[in-house]
C-alpha cells in the first residue's frame, strides 16, 4: 500500500519481489524462482507480469486498504445495537435476535450478532455455578501392585553363562 511514497510490505513480500526482479533480469529459471516462493510456476508467471505493469506496488495484493464486499454498514449495526441497547437489554441474544428480525425488520445471522454485542458488552454472562468439593479416598491395596514394584526395587540382576 502506497504510503508517504513508501510501500508496507512483509519480509517474504521484499524477498519475493527480489526474486521475481532476478527472475526478469534473467538470473533464474522460471522452476527455480517458482521453487524459491514455493509456488507454482504459472505464479511466477503472474507476479513478473504484475511487477513490470507496476513495479513494486505489483506484489502487494490488490485488495489491501479496501473493505470486504459482504461488509455490513456501521449504520445498520449502530441501528441494531441501539435497538438491542433500548429494548431488548435483558434477553438472550437467540430471542432478541428473533425480535429484531419480527418487529423491527433488522435481519442479521446470529454469529455476527453475537460478535457485535460481545464488543459493545451488551451481553448478559451466564452464572457460573460453584465447584462440588470432592474428597478422593485411598487406593484399596492390590496383589499386582505389590509385585509391581517388587520387581521396580529388583529390577537390576546379574546372569552368569
Amino acid at each position: 500500500m502506497a504510503d508517504e511514497g513508501g510501500i508496507w510490505m512483509s519480509k517474504k513480500g521484499a524477498v519475493g519481489y527480489e526474486i521475481i526482479t532476478d527472475y526478469l533480469a534473467g538470473k533464474f529459471s522460471r522452476p527455480e524462482a517458482a521453487q524459491m516462493l514455493e509456488v507454482r510456476e504459472r505464479t511466477i508467471t503472474r507476479m513478473a507480469s504484475r511487477v513490470r505493469k507496476k513495479g513494486l506496488s505489483g506484489m502487494v495484493h490488490a485488495n489491501r486498504g479496501r473493505a470486504p464486499a459482504c461488509k455490513i454498514p456501521d449504520i445498520f449495526k449502530a441501528r441494531v445495537m441501539r435497538v438491542m441497547k433500548e429494548k431488548y437489554f435483558d434477553f438472550n441474544l437467540t430471542h432478541a435476535l428473533e425480535l429484531l428480525d419480527q418487529q423491527h425488520e433488522l435481519t442479521v445471522s446470529y454469529t455476527t450478532f453475537r460478535r457485535w454485542c460481545h464488543e459493545k458488552g451488551v451481553v448478559k454472562r451466564a452464572k457460573r455455578r460453584r465447584g462440588v468439593a470432592r474428597k478422593l479416598r485411598e487406593r484399596m491395596p492390590n496383589e499386582s501392585d505389590e509385585k509391581h514394584h517388587r520387581k521396580k526395587r529388583h529390577s537390576l540382576c546379574y546372569l552368569r553363562r
